[in-house]
């Protein structure tokens, strides 16, 4: 097993460790209409290429999300970092879009 540590957020992280955060997920917009708002959540990763090595095993960003007006809600991932991340590798960072899905009983 290789022993290199990479940070995700304020965590170390082993490499194949299997580890489990939350993402603070909240209603952007909850005095528009006090509608609920659908959507879907979207990956982003830095450096870029660092996501073929994060493998995302339960992730809220896998399904819809509904949230009430002005609800904050922490949602889970599950993820393993690949052991054959490129040496040079040291920190990746995770960041999620948060898309409102129109026609599934949100504000479109």
């Amino acid at each position: 097993m290789i022993h290199r540590e990479h940070r995700h957020g304020d965590d170390r992280v082993l490499l194949a460790e299997e580890r489990q955060r939350h993402r603070r997920e909240r209603d952007p917009e909850p005095t528009a209409c006090g509608a609920p708002v659908t959507g879907q959540a979207v990956p982003s990763y830095g450096p870029q290429f660092a996501g073929e090595y994060f493998k995302k095993v339960e992730c809220f960003c896998f399904t819809h999300q509904t949230l009430a007006a002005g609800e904050t809600r922490r949602l889970p991932v599950t993820f393993v970092v690949d052991p054959r991340l490129p040496r040079g590798v040291n920190t990746i960072a995770l960041s999620y879009t948060f898309f409102e899905v129109p026609g599934r009983g949100g504000r479109s």
